[in-house]
């Protein structure tokens, strides 16, 4: 993935900051959209904003561009689209309350894929931070309460975050080694994880056992399955193959862990200019969405998400309705 060295949004966003400024690009802070003025056709006259004192600011468009994230913030309206990861933790900001989609609806605008979402099931609990995938990836495994495996770790990263919610107290245990550990700390979330004393280490299958509150012999069991599978001596029960990674040897790493959810991946239907249509494929006079806000490619549910498919429809849908948007405004 073409990321920033330490793979962390906040580094990416500061440079894309830094771009805006550079190209004298006005940003308004501390002034969330209120509402929107239309006419009877659906056209988009305008918009108001609202300052933290209260005052509020109408101001003129001639094309409007959504890019407010999905609705991972509002409750109620994952409770609604995606009830299975609605009480699980929200891993994103709290602002994205779906702005994109209540508007759109109002207009009569099409929603697509709204139980679509990108899950995740390593978030350290209490510390709420989330642990470098790769330590999985490269050969760690979960464990619920009773030391047991309950999926196949590798069937996808986002898929993690409803098997884990699904396990007693909806939370896990990562068990993993100094190999993976080293693998997952080349991102930055992965090292604050380490600094907040959320990943341990442990000399002895035992030690685990004991923090986790499981039987010592469930555990020893569960890890000599996995090195036995790693080996080649047996197949895995639930259909991972770990013979591509070297089995995991003490001492081990190990962290508890709650699901997840990242962010959603259904909005506005779009097309690919990026604006925004009604049922039928008809398009809204002036107005475009991206990112977020706009109907993702993974599908209808968690499984057909793919690392960076957010950032991938953020960055080329922005571009594609900036583009458009620009071409309406000035057509020569």
């Amino acid at each position: 993935m073409h990321v920033t060295p330490n793979r962390f949004g906040a580094e990416l966003l500061t440079v894309l900051l830094s771009a805006a400024g550079q190209s004298g690009v006005d940003i308004m802070t501390e002034a969330p959209v209120t509402d929107l003025y239309c006419n009877e056709e659906g056209r988009v006259d305008g918009i108001r904003i609202t300052r933290r004192d209260g005052a509020t600011e109408d101001v003129g468009c001639e094309a409007l561009i959504l890019a407010t994230n999905g609705f991972g913030g509002n409750r109620s309206m994952v409770r609604q689209y995606i009830p299975a990861i609605a009480e699980a933790h929200y891993h994103g900001h709290g602002g994205n309350r779906g702005d994109a989609v209540a508007w759109g609806l109002e207009l009569g605008a099409e929603l697509g894929d709204m139980g679509s979402f990108q899950g995740f099931g390593a978030v350290t609990t209490p510390h709420g931070l989330h642990m470098g995938a790769i330590a999985i990836a490269e050969g760690g495994i979960l464990v619920n309460s009773n030391g047991k495996r309950f999926c196949d770790e590798s069937s996808g990263y986002s898929e993690q975050g409803l098997y884990v919610q699904s396990q007693p107290g909806s939370i896990a245990w990562v068990i993993f080694d100094e190999r993976c550990n080293a693998a997952a700390a080349k991102t930055l979330t992965h090292r604050e994880c380490e600094a907040a004393g959320a990943i341990r280490t442990a000399a002895t299958v035992a030690e685990i056992a004991t923090a986790i509150g499981c039987p010592v012999g469930d555990l020893e069991k569960t890890l000599r399955d996995v090195a036995a599978s790693a080996r080649g001596e047996r197949q895995d029960d639930l259909g991972r193959d770990f013979s591509r990674k070297a089995p995991l040897v003490p001492p081990y790493r190990f962290a508890k862990v709650m699901g997840a959810l990242f962010h959603t991946q259904g909005g506005l239907v779009v097309d690919k200019n990026a604006r925004v249509l009604r049922p039928g494929g008809v398009p809204l006079p002036n107005l475009f969405a991206g990112g977020g806000a706009a109907r993702g490619l993974s599908g209808p549910a968690d499984w057909g998400y793919l690392p960076g498919s957010g950032l991938l429809t953020a960055t080329t849908l922005g571009r594609l309705a900036g583009s458009a948007a620009a071409r309406m405004v000035r057509p020569h």
